[in-house]
């Protein structure tokens, strides 16, 4: 109680008098029964509790006390307990309170009396537990708090101040802070203290480092504050903290963002990966770190850098590769907590843990810890970083190869297209130079000096097939001895590329000369006469092949597949010019061979016609058009022109049939086929069909053969076109007239394909029939008829 004498006055007093005696105690004093009834109470209680005395007189304990009974009361009094008993109160206001009663038992003639004095410990007990949560969280935080007395003496500390420096908290309180802080430190902290106090702020940081118990440092941040004391000094009050993994993480951004500027100057995906394994080798807290890129070819996961691994060691990563692949495969990044040894693949890598992170399309990082640690959080950070500008690096590199590769087909193409218009150039040239040309060696000569004299090629020659080699027939340029110095056999496979051409009538293009020397001899002399590429194609026109005709650069490269198209048109225009200069010598000439031929067609589509209508289908002449079609001029004996017309109707291969106005006069009909014609494969072949006669029994030709094509093959040619050949006289002849020869041969050297079609079709369809007549009429001379148009078949 307040009052010690509280006690013996309730003793000894009656109970009238009782009231009047607890009056003089200071402290509220409430007396009740032993049924819990207030039989009396001071004035104190008016002045702290609130209650007036008619509140209360009379009234149950509850009312003061609503959770207290008389038996927790008696058995606190039996028990004799020092401490006083603690309930939950009620003031007169109705506030709840928590109040202290120091009870004591008094027996008397009315009964057990109790006397209790209230103590209100409401407001202490409150700041009690703050003061106890504050020391909890004093206790539970990380971060290291300390009191400083004005000379650095340690007056407490909490328990991570304990775990940060390795000292017990009862070694720590009351040394001095020198035995963690250096000098230089402390004089630190005595000058910020200073300016504290006479200053405005309120606190402050200091980067520093303090020692611990084993003497290692360590780097700390700690920001404090000044308190007074009593006798007018000042103590520091602050928190500390351990900063060295915000140092380490630093450490580590320093690092990246190093890598960075490098990853701006590689320029293959394998740099990048070295350079981010280099920089994976400076984050702290990594044991190990290694980049997969992958390989389409093999279709698996290459490892390409490593750090802190066994290089040899890590093996390609296929589909069965685990989480590795896995990564890869989905995307999605993976945490490998299942411990040491890591599997990768078909590999192991000792480590605590391990991070798998995709690089998008190119493959995949690998980031370890050490055995028996887990992946501190700024750590897997960096790691992230580090994995995006992987990634990134990579896509740069690509994007800047796709543009090299783009940049690089465009100089190629530019400069095709100079070879191209270049070659155009020549050829243009040489369409002039070949128009003079009166002979085959001109035609052959011209071509190998203007390829020769152009800056595309520095040797050219046209040979032709002999028998057994491929003979010369004319060269120019800077390598003449190279024709001497090589093997032109037809039998040698791996011949030179005129070779090649001859024996598959086909063109021929050697990129690089440099390539298989020692399995293709002709290379090794091609190089040491300074020829770097080469291209051979066939001189064919029609079906007659006159020779090959080959070009060497003295660049390698220097042949392009768009330039073999323009050389294949340049082989089939020299092969033309080859054959006009035949055909030109062939009319001009003083006798031609003359050749007899039946060929046995029963299926063939005329034989059928005339056998069908039982005509004879005289044949006036053949005008070649496009699309493989023909238009075949024919005139009508023995048969009714509309039978052998309906007849015509019902082959396939006739698409269209024509016939002259004055059919009873003039039976003409013109037929449109498809497929070759007889006077087509004698034309391929540079001969003529001079007359040509069709009944149901086959096809009866007379055909003046052309110098350079030789009875068998135009036999062979035809059988394999139409069917079998029978061969009849063979004889040579005089043209009747050399000047219509020496003028067929001027038109077609002077007119184009195109015009010379135009006019024979004119011609053959009677165009110039009506004119003709007129001019003999007007002269007294007989018209020309039908029997008089010469039978020609080109």
């Amino acid at each position: 109680m307040d009052d010690p004498t509280a006690g013996r006055t309730a003793a000894s007093l009656d109970e009238e008098g009782f009231a009047a005696a607890i009056d003089g105690v200071p402290a509220p004093v409430v007396v009740f029964d032993g049924e819990g009834t207030i039989r009396a109470l001071n004035a104190a209680v008016t002045d702290r509790l609130g209650y007036e005395r008619s509140d209360l007189a009379g009234e149950p304990l509850g009312t003061l006390c609503p959770s207290l009974s008389v038996a927790a009361v008696a058995d606190h009094c039996e028990d004799d307990a020092p401490d006083p008993l603690t309930v939950r109160g009620r003031l007169a206001d109705g506030t709840d309170a928590q109040f202290d009663l120091a009870v004591e038992r008094r027996s008397g003639p009315e009964g057990d009396r109790y006397v209790a004095v209230v103590h209100d410990v409401t407001d202490a007990r409150e700041r009690l537990r703050n003061l106890e949560q504050y020391e909890r969280i004093v206790e539970t935080i990380d971060d290291g708090i300390y009191i400083l007395d004005d000379a650095f003496n340690i007056i407490s500390v909490n328990e991570a101040v304990s775990e940060l420096t390795g000292y017990d908290r009862s070694e720590l309180t009351g040394a001095n802070a020198s035995i963690l802080a250096s000098e230089e430190t402390l004089q630190e902290a005595a000058a910020v203290s200073a300016a504290l106090v006479s200053g405005d702020s309120d606190a402050a940081t200091i980067n520093t480092t303090l020692q611990r118990a084993d003497g290692d440092e360590f780097p700390v941040e700690t920001r404090f504050s000044v308190y007074p004391f009593g006798d007018g000094s000042y103590g520091q009050v602050g928190v500390v903290r351990d900063i060295s993994d915000r140092i380490r993480y630093e450490h580590g951004l320093s690092a990246i963002h190093e890598s960075t500027q490098q990853l701006l100057g590689a320029e293959t995906r394998e740099a990048v990966a070295r350079i981010v394994a280099d920089a994976a080798d400076d984050l702290v807290g990594l044991s190990a770190a290694a980049v997969y890129l992958f390989d389409e070819e093999a279709s698996a996961l290459r490892p390409v850098a490593t750090e802190g691994a066994d290089g040899e060691g890590l093996s390609p990563v296929g589909p069965e590769g685990g989480d590795l692949w896995e990564t890869f495969a989905t995307g999605e990044r993976i945490r490998d907590r299942s411990g040491s040894p890591l599997s990768l693949g078909g590999a192991e890598l000792a480590a605590g843990a391990g991070a798998y992170l995709p690089l998008g399309t190119h493959g995949v990082f690998l980031a370890a810890v050490p055995v028996g640690e887990e992946f501190a959080a700024s750590t897997a950070e960096l790691v992230d970083i580090l994995a995006a500008n992987a990634e990134a690096g990579m896509d740069r590199v690509d994007r800047e190869q796709r543009l090299r590769e783009r940049d690089r087909e465009l100089r190629e193409q530019n400069d095709r297209l100079r070879r191209l218009e270049a070659t155009n150039e020549v050829i243009r040239g040489l369409d002039q130079a070949l128009v003079g040309a009166e002979t085959r060696e001109a035609v052959a000569s011209a071509v190998c000096d203007r390829l020769a004299d152009s800056e595309l090629f520095s040797f050219a020659w046209v040979g032709h097939a002999d028998g057994e080699r491929v003979a010369p027939d004319a060269w120019a340029g800077d390598a003449p001895g190279f024709l001497d110095a090589v093997e032109r056999s037809l039998d040698a496979e791996n011949g030179p590329p005129s070779v090649r051409t001859a024996r598959s009538e086909a063109a021929t293009v050697c990129p690089s000369v440099a390539t298989d020397l020692r399995t293709e001899p002709w290379r090794q002399e091609a190089l040491a006469h300074g020829l770097r590429s080469a291209v051979s194609v066939p001189l064919t026109h029609g079906d007659v092949t006159y020779g090959v005709l080959t070009a060497y650069t003295e660049r390698p490269e220097g042949i392009h597949e768009s330039m073999v198209d323009v050389f294949g048109e340049l082989g089939e225009t020299v092969a033309n010019a080859l054959s006009v200069v035949d055909t030109r010598q062939w009319l001009s000439a003083d006798t031609v061979t003359e050749v007899d031929l039946t060929i046995d067609a029963p299926s063939r589509p005329l034989t059928a016609i005339a056998a069908e209508t039982g005509a004879t289908l005289v044949h006036e002449g053949t005008v070649p058009e496009a699309d493989d079609l023909a238009r075949v001029f024919l005139s009508v004996e023995g048969a009714d022109l509309a039978a052998v017309r309906a007849a015509a109707d019902g082959r396939t291969v006739v698409r269209r049939v024509e016939h002259r106005s004055d059919a009873e006069t003039d039976p003409l009909v013109v037929l449109h086929v498809s497929g070759q014609t007889v006077p087509g494969s004698v034309t391929d072949h540079g001969s003529r069909v001079r007359s040509m006669v069709v009944t149901g029994d086959g096809i009866e030709a007379t055909v003046d053969l052309a110098p350079t094509t030789g009875v068998r093959e135009l036999v062979e040619a035809l059988e394999a076109d139409h069917g079998p050949v029978s061969l009849g006289a063979r004889r040579e002849r005089t043209p009747a007239t050399s000047s219509e020869g020496g003028f067929r041969a001027t038109a077609q050297d002077r007119l184009t394909k195109r015009q010379w079609g135009v006019l024979r079709t004119a011609y053959l369809s009677g165009f110039f029939d009506s004119a003709l007549r007129g001019v003999t009429a007007a002269s007294g001379s007989p018209g020309r008829g039908r029997g008089t148009r010469p039978h020609s078949g080109t």
